[in-house]
């Protein structure tokens, strides 16, 4: 039996790159582990049985409560702004907040596309 020839760059680098990836895996999937974020979907590689269940179920069910924090989003923008701090991510949380308001007595939540035109809709006030 003669010596093994040398592998390829090419094998070379697929092997490297194998290696890496392999490592940047269990890295991950020590960090999900260790923050316990992989209890959030119970049947992964879906969640719930669907790809996006639980962000779909927050904007329906979180149009209906968003009129209340308008006024505290306000506030912490204004004590910011007092210390000299930008104010400028709570003003914009209360206008996401204000072009909700209209689902604030309905009876059922929204449906997801009411909630995005609502959120995309230019306000003229």
């Amino acid at each position: 039996m003669g010596a093994m020839p040398r592998p390829s760059a090419a094998f070379r680098w697929f092997a490297v790159l194998a290696a890496l990836g392999a490592w940047a895996l269990v890295a991950v999937g020590g960090l999900v582990r260790v923050t316990e974020s992989g209890l959030g979907c119970p049947d992964w590689p879906l969640c719930d049985g669907r790809v996006i269940p639980r962000s779909e179920q927050a904007a329906r069910n979180s149009a209906r409560k968003a009129w209340r924090f308008v006024g505290e989003m306000e506030e912490i923008a204004a004590s910011f702004e007092e210390a000299g701090l930008p104010g400028g991510f709570h003003r914009a949380a209360a206008e996401i907040y204000r072009r909700l308001e209209s689902y604030k007595d309905t009876s059922a939540p929204p449906a997801v596309a009411e909630v995005v035109a609502s959120l995309t809709s230019a306000r003229t006030e």
